[in-house]
C-alpha cells in the first residue's frame, strides 16, 4: 500500500512538474534574453518551496504521522496541476502532425538544431544519471545510521533548499551572462569535491548542514545553467512541448541514477543482511568508498561538455 500511495504521489508531481516547466519555456520565448533571469526566478520559487515543505512535512510526520502527512500531501499535485492548466497556453494548435513538427523543426532559427537537440538530451540525461547519492539511501544513512528523526530530516532538507534558493538567487544576479560551460564544469567540479565531505559526517554529524546548504548552493547554479542550455535546444514553435519531453527524459535519467546509487549504497556493506534481516553497521563501514565512487561519478558528465560546443550564452532566438 506504501509503495501505491508513494507511486501515485510521485507522477502527481512529476506529472505537474514537466506542465509547470513547460510553461516556463513558453514565458521565456517572450523575451529571450531574459531567459537566464526567467529561469533562475522559476527555480527560486521551486526551492523556496521546498525549503517550507521540508519544515511542514517534518512537523506534520512529528505531530501526525505519515498517514495524515500523506492526505495532506496528495492535495498539492491537485493543486498544481490546476494551476499549471489554467494558466499554461499554446499558440500553434496544428502542431501534432509529422508534417507540422518537421516545417516547425526546419523554420528554427539554429542552423542544425535537430541535431543541438539531440546532444543537449544526451547531456542532460547524463547530468542527470550520474549518482551522487540515491536519494532513498540517503534517507536511510540520515535515519538508521546517524539516527536523525523525521522531523531532523526535514529540517535538514529545508536547509538545503535554502542553499539552492541562495544559488539561484546569486546566479540571477551576478552569473546569468556568464559563459554556460564554463559555469557547469565549475559547478561539477565544486559539487564532487563538497560531496567528499560526507566522509566526514559519521565523525562530526552537524556537517550535514554545511554539506547540503552548500552542495545546494553550487548545485542549484549548475542546474539553472542545463535548464537553460534545454531551452535552447528546443526548435521554435514548440518549446513548451519539447521541453516538457526533455524534461521527462531528465526525470528517468534520475530515476536511473537513484537505482546505481541504490546499489553502490548496499554494495559497500553501510547495510548487511543476517538470515534474512536488515543490520545496519557501525558508521564508516564501507561508507567512505561508497562516497568517494559516487562522487567520481558524478563528474561523467564533464566528458560530455563537447557535445555544447555549439552553445553560445549571447546566442538568441529570433523573435
Amino acid at each position: 500500500m506504501f509503495v501505491f500511495a508513494a507511486f501515485f504521489l510521485n507522477f502527481g508531481f512529476g506529472f505537474t512538474d514537466v506542465a509547470c516547466d513547460a510553461h516556463g519555456v513558453d514565458m521565456c520565448k517572450k523575451d529571450n534574453r531574459e531567459e537566464g533571469m526567467i529561469q533562475a526566478i522559476m527555480w527560486e520559487t521551486r526551492s523556496f518551496g521546498a525549503f517550507l515543505s521540508g519544515i511542514g512535512g517534518g512537523i506534520l510526520i512529528n505531530f501526525f504521522g505519515e498517514k495524515i502527512t500523506f492526505v495532506v500531501m496528495s492535495l498539492a499535485p491537485l493543486t498544481l496541476c490546476i494551476v499549471a492548466f489554467s494558466s499554461l497556453k499554446e499558440e500553434d494548435k496544428n502542431v501534432h502532425s509529422t508534417k507540422d513538427w518537421g516545417h516547425l523543426f526546419k523554420r528554427s532559427s539554429y542552423e542544425g538544431s535537430v541535431k543541438f537537440l539531440i546532444a543537449a538530451a544526451i547531456f542532460l540525461f547524463i547530468l542527470n544519471m550520474a549518482p551522487v547519492f540515491s536519494p532513498s539511501a540517503l534517507q536511510y544513512f540520515m535515519g538508521k545510521i546517524l539516527g536523525y528523526s523525521p522531523f531532523m530530516r526535514g529540517i535538514i532538507s529545508a536547509i538545503g533548499a535554502f542553499g539552492g534558493f541562495l544559488g539561484l538567487r546569486y546566479y540571477r544576479e551576478y552569473m546569468r551572462e556568464g559563459d554556460i560551460r564554463r559555469i557547469l564544469k565549475l559547478s561539477l567540479l565544486l559539487g564532487a569535491g563538497i560531496n567528499l565531505t560526507y566522509v566526514w559526517t559519521v565523525y562530526f554529524y552537524p556537517l550535514l548542514l554545511f554539506i547540503f546548504i552548500i552542495g545546494a548552493f553550487v548545485s542549484m547554479i549548475g542546474f539553472v545553467c542545463s535548464m537553460r542550455v534545454a531551452v535552447r535546444a528546443c526548435p521554435k514553435g514548440i518549446e513548451g512541448t519539447v521541453f516538457a519531453v526533455m524534461m521527462s527524459l531528465c526525470n528517468i535519467g534520475s530515476m536511473a541514477g537513484a537505482w546505481v546509487g541504490g546499489r553502490i549504497f548496499d554494495f559497500f556493506a553501510v547495510v548487511k543482511y543476517v538470515d534474512g534481516e536488515v543490520v545496519y553497521q557501525e558508521p564508516g563501514h564501507g561508507f567512505a568508498w561508497m562516497v568517494i565512487i559516487s562522487s567520481a561519478m558524478s563528474l561523467s558528465p564533464l566528458l560530455f561538455l563537447r557535445l555544447l560546443r555549439e552553445f553560445k550564452t549571447s546566442d538568441v532566438k529570433n523573435a
